[in-house]
């Protein structure tokens, strides 16, 4: 018997990138949404390979109360897809509201035999999921675990040091997956697939290539979880819960990850995948070739898993370098006339301040290219050096990001594009909740 899965993961539909959601127009005037190009284009791969399954490991939203566009867009896609697949399950990420993506899952089961998971029960059967073809024959079963606050793992003390919290969060994981394990061993005796969704950080990287021309790359262990203040809040901690791949017991044919946005291979474990996200969601994210993951077994055996490339909807690119340099790159790009407008981040290195910056950048811009981030660094930050010197900012032009980077100079901290990213990410949702 063959199962054919499609495991995608960390849509984050209805994101703001800066100030910019994601529809815009191309070179012939249509509207044109980048999600919503991608959903068309996995409907088609729902087509085209005859998938038994669907599963999306969490984070189908960027915010816990997302737009009414891209709710729109959700239900769309399901209504579309539960007519090709017969199979389609979702989790919920650390970006979704279990309680909104729970509130319709009732009538998505009775309607369409959707399953939506957001958020973790009390009762470890409830996430065992079934997989069933047109004529009700068994095909498999999924473990399907939606990301796992702290107060899902452990009973908190406030008497818990930093490393006792994260260990307690790491056995919770190991736990919960051994225990779903064990409850799932009838069907692996079946000699059917056994299959596992989660939405967390999985240390380990493979020296195998993801892709022709490409090679992993470690991401940063960083586990954004909850700390147990109260259920709803969203004080972030670091460093905690970060699993490996024994966290996942033999049991489990194939581990469909999402949480990181770069495909992976964890701990060298072929069957242990993150597909990564869909489209590039951050600058950081600017050169991956996005994909989603096609996934076969025969019985019980994993056979095959193949990157299915998303198109290319709209390019990000960023500039880095002296003024001269910027505006020399600037003058040798080729815009792709064929896509949406192409999104820019400049850092201008400089060890003065120059002000009117974007003015002088504007002259030497493509067609179809839009600049979304400029931004100054000093030229020695490159070299890792610091001095007591500062860059002559006019209160008026300061920026937490300035404010942020001069700071970590003065303390000599290295910072990262990666890092940056984050912190800019930060700030973004800050304002989004009012909080700056």
């Amino acid at each position: 018997m063959k199962l054919r899965i499609l495991h995608t993961a960390d849509w984050h539909l209805g994101q703001r990138f800066f100030d910019r959601n994601r529809q815009d127009k191309d070179q012939d005037g249509n509207e044109i949404n980048e999600h919503q190009a991608f959903l068309d284009w996995l409907l088609l791969q729902l087509s085209q390979t005859q998938a038994d399954a669907l599963l999306v490991s969490g984070d189908v939203f960027d915010v816990r109360m997302p737009p009414s566009y891209a709710l729109e867009q959700y239900y769309n896609f399901l209504r579309q897809a539960a007519n090709i697949c017969p199979n389609i399950i979702i989790t919920g990420g650390n970006h979704d509201s279990a309680q909104m993506l729970n509130a319709p899952s009732n009538l998505l089961r009775y309607f369409a035999k959707i399953r939506v998971l957001g958020g973790a029960s009390d009762n470890l059967t409830d996430h065992i999921v079934e997989l069933h073809d047109r004529q009700n024959n068994l095909l498999g079963a999924v473990a399907a675990v939606p990301f796992l606050h702290d107060n899902d793992l452990y009973t908190y003390s406030p008497d818990d040091m930093h490393q006792d919290r994260s260990q307690k969060i790491k056995n919770g994981i190991k736990a919960c997956f051994h225990e779903l394990g064990e409850l799932m061993e009838p069907y692996q005796k079946q000699n059917l697939p056994v299959i596992a969704m989660a939405h967390l950080f999985a240390a380990g990287t493979a020296d195998e290539p993801l892709y022709e021309g490409e090679r992993n790359t470690s991401e940063k262990e960083i586990y954004l979880g909850k700390i147990n203040k109260d259920k709803d809040s969203d004080f972030k901690i670091g460093n905690l819960g970060i699993v490996g791949s024994e966290a996942f017991p033999d049991t489990f044919g194939y581990v469909a990850l999402g949480h990181i946005h770069k495909p992976m291979i964890v701990n060298k474990k072929q069957h242990i995948r993150y597909c990564g996200s869909p489209i590039p969601l951050s600058f950081s994210e600017r050169d991956e070739k996005k994909q989603v993951l096609l996934v076969e077994f025969e019985n019980a055996q994993l056979v095959n898993i193949q990157p299915l490339f998303t198109p290319v909807t709209r390019r990000l690119v960023r500039f880095k370098g002296s003024l001269d340099k910027i505006k020399s790159d600037l003058n040798t790009f080729i815009s792709n006339k064929d896509e949406l407008p192409t999104w820019a981040e400049f850092e201008v290195l400089t060890d003065t301040y120059i002000s009117h910056l974007d003015e002088e950048i504007k002259p030497y811009l493509p067609a179809n290219f839009v600049p979304i981030n400029i931004k100054q660094s000093r030229k020695n930050k490159i070299n890792n050096l610091t001095t007591n010197a500062s860059i002559d900012n006019r209160v008026e032009d300061m920026t937490p990001e300035k404010v942020f980077l001069q700071r970590c100079a003065l303390e000599k901290i290295s910072v990262s594009d990666e890092v940056l990213e984050t912190f800019g990410q930060l700030i973004r949702e800050m304002n989004e909740s009012g909080e700056l």
